[in-house]
């Protein structure tokens, strides 16, 4: 025999105020276990997945990192040779001017203030007898300086220092050492 289930009565019964209470209070029950907002369980599926997730996410961050550094370092290299090729194409303006015979003597007359063969050049000079503004100027004449030790000059000279031998070039203590005279064996 199957078992049986009871129906609630549509009737009302009047049973006393302690029948009331067991009503009331069994309803609520069975609605609390359907409704539970409050804190989710995490299941073993969840546990897993979430697993997953995080490994997929740190895997992809490092991609993502790596993308992100390979990507800046493209841009800086475009911007780099952005900017040399707009460098070499100045250049390049610049010495097809001096292509030009009359920019060549502009220049010189403007930097070097060079006049052509029969002109005459002048020089405006200021109440202290010194040239007013900012006049031609040539490049100062290259000193010669005494060279300095060669490469081999300085090799050497470490060679001979690691292996103990003394700089001839640099008096040393014992070059003023006192030898002994020799004595008479006779005597």
């Amino acid at each position: 025999m199957p078992p049986t289930s009871r129906r609630p009565s549509s009737r009302r019964s009047v049973r006393g105020p302690g029948a009331a209470r067991r009503g009331r209070a069994a309803a609520p029950a069975a609605t609390e276990a359907v409704t539970t907002y409050g804190s989710p369980r995490i299941t073993r599926r969840m546990a897993v997945l979430l697993l997953v997730l995080l490994v997929l996410a740190i895997s992809y961050a490092s991609s993502l990192k790596a993308f992100l550094q390979q990507r800046d370092a493209l841009a800086t290299a475009k911007a780099q040779i952005a900017e040399s090729t707009a460098a070499i194409e100045e250049l390049e303006e610049q010495k097809a001017r001096f292509d030009d015979p009359e920019y060549v003597e502009q220049q010189a007359r403007s930097r070097f203030g060079w006049v052509m063969p029969g002109e005459i050049g002048f020089t405006v000079l200021g109440p202290d007898g010194k040239p007013v503004g900012k006049g031609p100027e040539l490049p100062d004449a290259t000193e010669t300086t005494a060279p300095g030790p060669q490469w081999y000059d300085t090799l050497w000279g470490s060679v001979q220092v690691a292996g103990g031998v003394p700089d001839k070039t640099k008096p040393t203590p014992t070059d003023e050492v006192v030898t002994p005279q020799k004595q008479d064996e006779g005597q």
